[in-house]
């Protein structure tokens, strides 16, 4: 099983060969990266605070977002997780590294890259396939519902927002701190966009 962070990198192909620019999917990524640090036991919580170990053992993204964190103790994870400058694109180039994306030529000059996963078991499709109807019960690798439970609240399973079932969120192991915390941020700004969406509909009116 890939990371959580790769697994969710994964699920951001669109079928046009571009990365999603949904806004979500970067609070997603940082969410994993956060979810794979816990579940290595580099980022660790305790009663009033949290411990991340110095040097952080990973690959870039990670130990990027970990600099971050603690170049920044006064931040919560949440603002990183909100405005962090890891992101998709980041993992983009991480996923090229390992192999499981290469660059795909497009048409026409594009500002986006273009990938292509060189395997079926890297396609979105694949791993859509493991996590979409994937509960908590009888899941073995907390890795695996890590990621579930971020792509459901971030709506990189079948272009869907969908719930998160607690016993999926249960089932991250030591990861279940931070899952929680990621998907709660997730969910949450999503109801704040949809508020602000409504009332700025509602302040200018019908058109005509």
């Amino acid at each position: 099983m890939e990371s959580v962070a790769i697994t969710l990198a994964l699920l951001c192909l669109e079928s046009n060969g571009k990365p999603t620019q949904s806004l979500w999917a970067d609070y997603a990524i940082r969410s994993g990266l956060l979810a794979d640090l816990s579940l290595t036991g580099q980022l660790i919580e305790q009663e009033r605070h949290i411990i991340l170990t110095d040097p952080i053992q990973g690959p870039k993204p990670h130990q990027e977002l970990a600099l971050e964190i603690l170049k920044r103790p006064d931040r919560s994870l949440t603002d990183h997780i909100k405005s962090s400058k890891v992101g998709l694109s980041q993992m983009c180039e991480q996923l090229l590294e390992l192999g499981h994306w290469r660059t795909a030529a497009g048409r026409w000059p594009v500002l986006r890259r273009r990938y292509r996963a060189t395997s079926d078991d890297y396609s979105r499709k694949s791993v859509e396939t493991v996590l979409v109807s994937l509960t908590g019960t009888g899941v073995q690798d907390p890795r695996r519902a890590a990621a579930a439970a971020i792509a459901r609240a971030a709506g990189l399973l079948t272009g869907q927002f969908l719930p998160v079932d607690e016993s999926l969120i249960a089932a991250c192991g030591v990861g279940e701190w931070i899952v929680r915390v990621g998907v709660g941020y997730i969910e949450s700004a999503r109801i704040w966009h949809r508020t602000v969406s409504r009332a700025t509909v509602r302040d200018l009116g019908s058109p005509g």
